[in-house]
């Protein structure tokens, strides 16, 4: 099993423990916004971590609506934030 897992948020290269969360491995990096809310454009980030919320939905290699608190990283993949 390889030591870290490479993915990519927004374009910046970042690497994660294998079987880490998205929403996980953001956070160590020093990421929390996920994505901005639709009518105030405020920032949303992880809330619940169960998958309950839809405050830390990410676009996952072109897949909208990702829960990033319940997906874990997989090498290659590419996350982006959804505005609005």
């Amino acid at each position: 099993m390889p030591s870290e897992v490479r993915f990519t948020f927004e374009g910046q290269r970042l690497s994660a423990t294998p079987g880490t969360t998205i929403a996980v491995a953001l956070d160590a990096a020093g990421i929390v916004k996920l994505s901005v809310s639709r009518n105030k454009h405020r920032p949303r980030g992880a809330f619940c971590g169960m998958g309950w919320c839809s405050a830390c939905t990410v676009l996952v290699d072109g897949e909208r609506r990702v829960a990033a608190c319940l997906t874990p990283v997989v090498e290659g993949m590419e996350v982006r934030r959804i505005d609005g």
